[in-house]
């Protein structure tokens, strides 16, 4: 457990991280920009399966996964036996675990 402490730790305080540089006008906000996306689910490995939690730490799709993702668009690629497919957020299968391999999602399609 101390393993997954420690990991969301590290996500959770990565995306939260911003860059800025200061211009002459003193307005700072308008030059920070965030190094890395918010991350509002995350997967998450018990025993053998795969699953996900949220930032707080509490299961929301519960591990029955082979292998599982990180959400992009919405989606995110899952492992059931040795075919990728992909779940929405709220764990349903939205694309049936049939392709030998898959990538993210981006700008509405994923490369097959």
């Amino acid at each position: 457990m101390n393993k997954i402490t420690s990991f969301l730790l590290l996500v959770f305080l990565s995306a939260s991280c911003t860059s800025s540089n200061s211009n002459s006008d003193g307005d700072d906000d308008e030059d920070k920009i965030p190094l890395v996306a918010p991350v509002e689910v995350a997967p998450i490995k018990i025993g053998s399966q795969w699953g996900y939690i949220d930032k707080t730490g509490k299961i929301i799709i519960n591990p029955r996964f082979d292998r599982a993702g990180s959400f992009h668009e919405g989606l995110a690629m899952i492992v059931l036996g040795r075919k990728w497919g992909y779940i929405d957020k709220s764990g349903k299968i939205v694309i049936k675990p049939q392709f030998e391999e898959a990538w993210d999602f981006q700008e509405g399609l994923a490369k097959y």
